[in-house]
């Protein structure tokens, strides 16, 4: 079911109708109805690794608590390694690859985990389903925690004009991004970079901060329609999202973009691996003989098993080996350089943030050149036409499939109002409390203004499926 149909709409207002009509004993039960249907008619085949997913990690996650021994390691170590073949098998097949797989694996193990560190579980397997599928968060996240969300489904939600209407909002500034930026950028990248060779270096630079633009626009504005749909139903989601290419650090980055993501790998890599005994005996050894090298070691390593892990969770490709390689030395350097600095002097200014800010874009637009192509063959000749061919190519690449100068127009002022906004939440201000302190008539009129963007200069119709976000390949 695409996004932006009007199947989605009415599955959401009948959704919201019933959810708020009925006791609170049947809201959740809505939720999964609503979840079932939206996940049933988006996809085109049996949904057996789900299935399979959904059981087994439920039946895990009751043996966990129950019982004592080490037949919990073992139950652990099982269902584990079924989930991450689940995984595995979605991304090598397209006979079992299936809409949401990468997300609702990944939740299924940590559900599996928590409870084996008796954390808690839910208990009833439909609500645990509805967990797994949950409407706003199947496709692309964010990865929620089974105890939060339990605990918000536990309490009647009563309907909230405000929270409603803010969450509806939020949706509409979502599709803008997509709709009006990430559309258009994506038709200058494919453009320039599904056949780099002969486009000229500047070309291909303007593709990659083109390509840096529209992973942007695409993935955080789903992110703003999915967690603006779940507030319309009083759920919270985490944010995935916060303002990224304002880090001074790629580490501060990687914290600041896909957020749950992170936090997961944290929790249920890079936690087990540094606390486990063999590796604290290793630590311990070399701090005895130097302390900050037994710091470090663990560190180093859990880094590059929790970016090798990343990698391969992006694609089975060389492409994002390489480009989790990259990360993991720039983060490693960045531990050793922290831990071999401390106490120096830390310079605070604007100007030497900004510095930092921009040396960390240009790392990133580094790791986007090896992503932003299909290949390796295309990553070596995209980096020959940057250091070889810079002046090369023609400016008709820009005005390939059909772009014109309205979109670049629409590009410009959309990037700056994207700009403005992160900049205003960068500080610390709350554009939607600034916004219903404005006059009510300027106030509905910056909503209505944005809505008719979105209808009138919006890349949509049946020329291409708008509903395929960038990151639901993953």
């Amino acid at each position: 079911m695409s996004v932006f149909s009007y199947p989605f709409f009415i599955l959401w207002a009948i959704t919201s109708i019933c959810y708020y009509t009925f006791a609170k004993r049947w809201q959740w039960q809505i939720l999964l109805l609503a979840s079932v249907v939206f996940y049933a008619v988006s996809i085109d085949r049996f949904p057996a690794v789900l299935l399979c997913v959904w059981f087994i990690s439920y039946i895990a996650c009751l043996l966990i608590s129950q019982y004592q021994s080490k037949i919990r390691l073992l139950i652990l170590l099982a269902s584990i390694c079924i989930c991450i073949t689940a995984l595995c098998l979605g991304r090598v097949t397209s006979i079992v690859a299936l809409l949401g797989n990468s997300y609702f694996v990944l939740k299924a193990a940590g559900c599996i985990v928590d409870a084996y560190r008796e954390k808690g579980t839910e208990k009833n397997i439909l609500r645990y389903l509805l967990y797994l599928i949950y409407w706003p968060g199947v496709l692309e996240g964010p990865f929620n925690r089974v105890q939060e969300f339990r605990n918000q489904l536990e309490n009647r939600i009563e309907f909230d004009y405000v929270a409603f209407t803010h969450g509806i909002l939020r949706f509409v500034w979502g599709a803008f991004k997509k709709l009006f930026i990430a559309e258009r950028l994506e038709l200058m990248v494919t453009a320039i970079m599904e056949k780099p060779e002969g486009k000229g270096g500047l070309y291909i630079m303007i593709g990659v901060v083109a390509y840096a633009i529209q992973i942007y626009a695409d993935f955080s504005g789903f992110m703003d329609m999915m967690l603006g749909l779940s507030s319309s139903f009083g759920i919270k989601l985490p944010e995935n999202f916060k303002q990224p290419y304002f880090s001074r650090s790629i580490p501060e980055f990687w914290r600041r973009w896909h957020i749950t993501l992170g936090l997961w790998f944290r929790d249920y890599v890079m936690f087990p691996f540094t606390s486990n005994t063999i590796i604290k005996r290793i630590s311990k050894t070399l701090r005895k003989k130097n302390k900050s090298i037994g710091k470090l070691l663990p560190l180093i390593a859990g880094t590059c098993i929790v970016w090798f892990f990343t990698g391969l969770w992006h694609g089975f490709s060389k492409n994002y080996l390489i480009w989790a390689l990259y990360y993991a030395v720039l983060i490693c350097c960045s531990q050793i350089y922290n831990e071999f600095a401390k106490g120096q002097r830390n310079v605070k200014n604007g100007f030497y943030d900004s510095l930092r800010i921009l040396r960390t874009i240009c790392l990133v637009l580094i790791a986007d050149t090896f992503i932003c192509v299909q290949g390796m063959s295309n990553i070596r000749i995209l980096w020959k036409e940057l250091l070889f061919n810079f002046t090369g190519g023609t400016s008709s690449v820009l005005s390939a499939n059909g772009l014109v100068i309205k979109d670049y127009i629409c590009i410009a002022i959309g990037c700056l109002l994207m700009l403005v906004v992160s900049l205003l939440k960068e500080r610390g201000i709350g554009v939607q409390d600034k916004l219903d302190k404005t006059p009510i008539v300027i106030r509905w009129g910056i909503y209505y203004l944005l809505i008719y963007a979105i209808l009138l200069f919006g890349l949509y119709g049946s020329q291409y499926d708008a509903s395929q976000f960038l990151y639901m390949q993953f």
